[in-house]
């Protein structure tokens, strides 16, 4: 009889230490986006409606919605567990996120016991063009990492320095005037080919008209200039012009002479 007092007192215990044992950490999410803005909100509200008891920021500093986000535990109801031993299964949690749209209250039930309850995440996503960002506080995460109520309270985003590497191309002028990168590209001269041909033209009648100078005094004037000009023919047409006005010259004392024109 003594034994199985105690092997009851010993089972009641265990079971008292069980009911009264506060539920496991059970962590929900609220996530709150408003026309693509994370808000800021302090009167959030969670309420079991199974037991009726509310959660507020006074109880709860992290239901707090900051940057879109705010969190509380179930365990954190404290009401409706030890009497009725059923660990919340069934029922219904309403959040209240903002305060702008309907859909910021939310509900969701507790189908599995707080034992088996996965950390879950309440997504209030509102688009609405109706809804001014006058209504609400909101805030967006700047360049840094920082978050401001607005564009204009970001801090300035530093420029980088770009380095402009600045070349200098070193040119080197040719012979005939050309610019190139290097003396090697420059265009190669070809060395020019005399013209044995009128060479020896220029020749025979520079000794004609030297020739015709002894007889005629006042050719020998004109022989010099003749002479000048030949010097100074670099190109085959100007010397081909050379030697077109001393043939002339040689015809035309020829035949004058012939004709007795000229006084000996």
């Amino acid at each position: 009889m003594k034994k199985i007092l105690i092997s009851f007192l010993i089972g009641f215990i265990l079971m008292a230490s069980l009911i009264a044992a506060p539920p496991m950490p059970n962590p929900v999410k609220i996530d709150v986006t408003i026309n693509g803005h994370r808000i800021e909100y302090e009167k959030t509200e969670v309420t079991n409606l199974g037991s009726g008891e509310i959660l507020t920021l006074t109880e709860v500093n992290s239901l707090r919605i900051t940057q879109g986000v705010g969190i509380f535990d179930l365990s954190e109801f404290k009401q409706g567990v030890e009497g009725k031993s059923r660990h919340y299964v069934g029922d219904e949690i309403k959040i209240v996120a903002c305060n702008v749209h309907p859909s910021c209250t939310q509900t969701f039930r507790i189908d599995v016991p707080l034992a088996d309850f996965l950390p879950k995440t309440v997504e209030i996503n509102i688009q609405d063009e109706a809804i001014l960002e006058t209504q609400y506080i909101w805030r967006i995460q700047c360049w840094d990492g920082t978050w401001r109520e607005n564009k204009e309270e970001c801090p300035v985003k530093p420029t980088p320095e770009v380095i402009t590497e600045i070349k200098t191309e070193t040119k080197y002028i040719c012979e005939d005037g050309v610019e190139v990168a290097k003396a090697e590209d420059c265009p190669i001269k070809e060395p020019e080919t005399k013209n044995y041909i009128l060479e020896t033209f220029i020749a025979i009648i520079a000794l004609v008209l030297g020739a015709l100078g002894y007889k005629y005094k006042w050719l020998k004037g004109f022989t010099k200039m003749w002479l000048g000009k030949a010097k100074k023919a670099d190109t085959p047409e100007k010397k081909k012009k050379v030697i077109e006005s001393g043939t002339k010259a040689i015809k035309t004392v020829l035949t004058k002479d012939k004709e007795g024109k000229y006084k000996k």
